[in-house]
């Protein structure tokens, strides 16, 4: 197995502690085989920190830049300095989460065209990560919207997000989904 041979498309990401797991499994001979190639997050908060970790793994074997990292971490760099420092690994961090927030399903033909071009330059196994938000149809996301009035599951987009994630699964044609 070869470092990076397997591609990650990680949905619904979060701040990225999916991608940050996956990222982060070795192989016996200490062989990272999974690459991330894109990260798709809507929440302005999570993308900014699921970018920054984007950038630490693309900078993580550079003890300087590692350094630097945590210069940052400590708030004597602004991440914009941070990122103007190492400006390749953060041009590779934006595009991997596709440089601000962006939803599936309100967003589609930019992730899908992205996606497309990593799946056929890609001669590996592909794997889809990540799970769509379930605040629509959890026992607790049910329980809280009955008490909101007027609620109707049938008009709340967040009920029908899994469709999304199925579409990414017809486009990439994984070997193997992680929901």
């Amino acid at each position: 197995m070869e470092a990076g041979e397997i591609l990650v498309i990680d949905l619904f990401a979060g701040p990225g502690g999916l991608g940050e797991g996956i990222s982060s499994c070795t192989t016996e001979n200490g062989i990272k085989p999974f690459d991330i190639g894109v990260s798709v997050e809507k929440e302005p908060s999570a993308h900014k920190t699921l970018t920054t970790r984007a950038f630490f793994r693309k900078i993580a074997d550079n003890p300087v830049a590692k350094n630097d990292y945590y210069e940052y971490v400590r708030g004597r760099l602004t991440r914009d300095e941070l990122f103007s420092m190492y400006e390749e690994q953060s041009q590779a961090a934006l595009n991997e989460t596709l440089h601000q927030p962006r939803a599936l399903g309100e967003d589609n033909k930019l992730i899908h065209e992205r996606i497309q071009e990593l799946v056929v330059g890609h001669q590996g196994p592909k794997i889809v990560i990540g799970g769509p938000p379930c605040q629509a149809y959890s026992l607790a996301g049910r329980s809280r919207n009955a008490g909101i009035k007027n609620y109707k599951a049938e008009d709340d987009h967040r009920h029908f997000l899994y469709k999304e994630y199925l579409k990414v699964i017809s486009i990439a044609q994984p070997e193997v989904f992680v929901m």
